[in-house]
């Protein structure tokens, strides 16, 4: 499965959109939600989030990497 994998991410980084696929993933996410937050309810004002699923993994890396994710 592994193998099959690999070979699925080549052909998708050979797609004309595979350029940004290097956006995609839950850290772009997590900066995506801090900059809707700020536009909606201005910068700094605190994020009221409940998830399950990834969601529980989103909130987990908004809260343990939230340096990492600032704008």
């Amino acid at each position: 499965m592994q193998k099959k994998y690999e070979e699925l991410g080549k052909r998708c980084l050979q797609q004309p959109s595979g350029q940004y696929l290097q956006y995609v993933g839950t850290a772009a996410t997590v900066r995506d939600m801090v900059a809707m937050a700020d536009a909606l309810d201005g910068p700094n004002a605190p994020i009221n989030y409940a998830g399950i699923s990834y969601g529980t993994i989103l909130g987990s890396w908004f809260i343990n990497s939230e340096s990492y994710v600032s704008l």
